[in-house]
C-alpha cells in the first residue's frame, strides 16, 4: 500500500496479516493480533494489540518516529537495528 502522507490504521479485527507500506506515512496505528507491518517512512507509530511486529525504515524529516506501544509481545524496531542484530548473530 502507498501512504502518500496519510494516516494508516490497521484495525483490531486484523489477524495474522502481512502489510508493506511504501512512501511516507504521517501516522501508523496498529491493532489486532500477530500482524507484521513494514513501513518505509513514518512520523508516528502507535502499536497495540497482541504479538504485532512493526518494522520501519526511517522517520520523516530525518527525525526518528514518535513511538508508543502497548500490548503483550508487540514490538517496534527500525530496519537498521534488525540488520545490526542479524549481523551480530551471524558472527
Amino acid at each position: 500500500y502507498t501512504c502518500n502522507g496519510r494516516e494508516v490504521e490497521i484495525g483490531e479485527e486484523a489477524t495474522a496479516n502481512v502489510y508493506t507500506l511504501t512512501g511516507e506515512c504521517k501516522k501508523l496505528t496498529v491493532g489486532g493480533v500477530s500482524n507484521k507491518i513494514t513501513v518505509e517512512k513514518v512520523g508516528e507509530i502507535v502499536a497495540r494489540g497482541v504479538s504485532n511486529k512493526v518494522t520501519y525504515g526511517e522517520g520523516i524529516g530525518g527525525k526518528p518516529p514518535k513511538i508508543s506501544k502497548s500490548g503483550p509481545s508487540t514490538s517496534v524496531e527500525s530496519k537498521k537495528s534488525q540488520e545490526e542484530k542479524k549481523q551480530a548473530e551471524d558472527k
